[in-house]
């Protein structure tokens, strides 16, 4: 699933893009959503569960669960590209557990480095190994950009960082440039992947339009998630707005989702044959 120059980028980097994995009419149906949504939440219009948002000053905006109330997120969650990667990354049993959507504008503050390895034991359930020319990463990010983003403005990463023993040098800022910290310049539909342990962040940005990204994160499916607080999904109430396949895209894998694996079979077949 994942090429061997892919693997081998990853596994140096921590992190890989995909260019133009999201058809140009789905990302700009995101985007014209994303601003009604954010017109109506200016406006006070209260969102229903399992969609909810959360803003704060000079923060991004953010809108969680969008996929259950707009077929277009839907649709991106099993991106045949998304999920090409996150199988190759997850010995082919990834399970998506958070899909939410992001604007920001110039008024934003910069988003500080955030994770990296800070010493002790690993945790295993979010751990990443290489054997035998395969990457277990049991933990993955994933960011779509729904606009252009330019050199000096977004998202940022120490390469590397995902494999560090040491704690991070904090006077590190995002702000750094290469080799030490990297800034990926992205069109939009373009997909960033990377580990969370590989230490990121963003910067502040520069255009006059607002930045809108939309992030999922995926886990491996037969690992726990400890946070059991009624934000992650699946939810139960709501599944039949969902297809069979992203719904089972949402559970640890008990056998049952066979409906999913169908879909990626499918999706091998296509990118087969083109």
């Amino acid at each position: 699933m994942l090429t061997q120059e892919e693997r081998w980028y990853f596994d140096l980097k921590g992190y890989m893009v995909v260019r133009q994995a999201v058809p140009d009419e789905d990302v700009r149906a995101m985007r014209k959503q994303m601003e009604i949504w954010f017109e109506a939440n200016g406006n006070g219009v209260a969102f229903h569960p399992p969609v909810r948002t959360n803003h704060a000053p000079n923060k991004p905006w953010w809108i969680y669960n969008v996929h259950y109330v707009n077929e277009v997120f839907q649709r991106l969650t099993i991106n045949r590209e998304i999920l090409r990667v996150t199988r190759g990354l997850t010995m082919n049993k990834p399970r998506l557990y958070d899909v939410v959507a992001n604007r920001l504008t110039k008024e934003t503050d910069e988003i500080e480095l955030q994770g990296g390895f800070t010493g002790g034991f690993r945790e295993p359930h979010v751990g990443y190994q290489v054997a035998n020319e395969e990457i277990f990463c049991s933990f993955i990010n994933v960011a779509i950009s729904l606009v252009d983003v330019p050199a000096g403005a977004g998202f940022v990463c120490i390469p590397g960082s995902h494999k560090s023993n040491f704690q991070y040098p904090e006077d590190i800022t995002v702000n750094h440039g290469p080799p030490t910290v990297a800034n990926i310049a992205a069109a939009a539909g373009d997909v960033i992947f990377f580990a969370p342990i590989t230490r990121h962040g963003a910067r502040r940005w520069t255009e006059d339009d607002p930045r809108m990204t939309v992030f999922m994160r995926f886990i491996h499916a037969a690992q726990f998630h400890a946070q059991d607080d009624g934000h992650w999904p699946p939810f139960e109430k709501q599944k039949t707005r969902l297809s069979q396949a992203v719904y089972q895209l949402e559970q640890r894998d008990h056998g049952q989702r066979q409906a999913l694996y169908d879909l990626m079979a499918q999706q091998d077949e296509q990118k087969g044959a083109g």
